[in-house]
């Protein structure tokens, strides 16, 4: 007597990401939800969200969706452990997602965790990563640490402990780059369940043009007949940078953005990647180009999107751009991805192996070099050479792709039998 095919459930923990408003991030929840569904048309998918968010949860095919171990805002959570661990806490949903764990063939943890923001017993990305970690080995469901990234190098002897503990004990991890895994050897980790593949984003679909918000649709429709636009989105290091050097750098931003405008009889149209604005004012991209527009001489050919972010609403302005430019790697990529030239930036550690992948690392500039004069040379050389550098990025993307979508096959592989 034939036996019916048992239905695979899967759970996606995000470390402080996905449903944050974060165009990247989304992309990698999306897109993983995407190719399961492909694979496993019947498989059960939970989101562990730190937001719950019933809307996102059934855009992106999720057929649940639970709060996590996080706490709502960073405010709540100074001074604590994660929600549910502190005295006095409520613990139904710790509860709700043992037994979700307890019922699940594969939990994947993405984000990323391996960082030494907030990191120490019960706070922080790395911390939650191995909490849950060590739930799913008494409970015996495998692990896959889902599309990691090791740009940050780690300086406690904490951190590293931290990292090494997750990295060995899952059952699977997936690396973007080959760049990550030098990081782990350099750590003394060991990588035999250490898969390098691509960047999630790299297998993203064509994105209609009705999907785009009415805010755009005026924006190009009211554009003058032949008139390029430039797609731009700068994100704001606050963590790091002080107000003075931001203030030395906007000017040399504002600059740049004026020659673009005088050089290549162009508009600029500030995308924001990220809008998501609990934590800190400056994690949304938003404030940070109205900064820049109020420095330059040409400010009405310099437009803002305030639409908050919805991830086919921003990839389907894409394909309308003439070339683009930022410092956040999945803005960047969504650019390549739509065989648009784009000049990469630094800043976030992690954006230049992206962009080794597609030879344009060599045009990224760190913040503490951006002028006027390098952002425009490096700018310029890429857009002179448009044909070919869309001939490369045309070359590599589908090897990128069908490493990114591979993640789905190993997924599923890793499932507990």
């Amino acid at each position: 007597m034939a036996t019916s095919k048992k239905r695979k459930k899967i759970t996606i923990v995000g470390t402080s990401v996905y449903g944050i408003e974060n165009a990247g991030d989304e992309t990698l929840l999306s897109v993983l939800i995407r190719e399961l569904r492909v694979r496993e048309p019947n498989c059960h998918i939970t989101w562990v969200a730190r937001h719950k968010n019933e809307r996102l949860a059934k855009e992106y095919g999720c057929d649940r969706v639970v709060v996590g171990l996080e706490h709502e805002t960073k405010a709540a959570s100074e001074g604590r452990w994660f929600n549910g661990l502190n005295k006095n806490d409520p613990t139904g949903h710790l509860h709700a997602l043992d037994a979700i764990i307890r019922e699940s063939d594969l939990l994947i943890i993405g984000g990323d965790p391996f960082q030494e923001i907030t990191l120490s017993f019960n706070r922080g990305l790395a911390s939650y990563a191995a909490l849950l970690i060590t739930h799913a080995k008494f409970v015996g469901t495998p692990v896959m640490l889902y599309s990691i990234h090791m740009g940050s190098k780690l300086i406690s002897s904490y951190a590293k402990e931290v990292t090494k503990y997750c990295i060995e004990n899952a059952a699977l991890v997936t690396l973007r780059e080959d760049f990550s895994l030098t990081r782990l050897h350099e750590l003394g980790i060991r990588t035999d369940n250490c898969v390098v593949v691509s960047d999630t984003a790299w297998a993203l679909n064509p994105v209609p043009l009705k999907d785009m918000s009415p805010a755009a649709k005026k924006f190009f429709a009211q554009l003058p007949k032949g008139k390029r636009v430039i797609g731009f989105n700068i994100r704001h290091n606050y963590w790091q940078w002080s107000e003075r050097f931001w203030g030395t750098t906007a000017d040399e931003l504002a600059a740049f953005c004026d020659h673009i405008i005088e050089t290549h009889d162009a508009v600029i149209l500030s995308i924001p990647n990220c809008t998501y604005d609990i934590d800190h004012a400056m994690e949304d991209d938003r404030p940070i180009a109205h900064d820049i527009r109020k420095r330059m001489k040409h400010k009405n050919a310099f437009h803002c999107l305030e639409d908050r972010v919805k991830l086919n609403a921003i990839l389907s302005i894409f394909p309308k751009l003439w070339a683009h430019v930022s410092n956040r790697r999945h803005s960047a990529i969504f650019a390549a991805v739509h065989k648009v030239p784009v000049l990469p930036l630094g800043g976030s550690w992690h954006v230049r192996p992206a962009f080794d992948e597609i030879w344009l690392g060599g045009y990224l500039i760190e913040p503490e070099f951006w002028t006027k004069e390098s952002l425009s040379k490096n700018f310029d050389a890429i857009v002179d050479d448009r044909e070919n550098v869309i001939a490369t990025i045309e070359k590599k993307l589908p090897h990128l792709r069908k490493n990114a979508v591979r993640q789905a096959d190993l997924a599923l592989r890793a499932c507990k039998r």
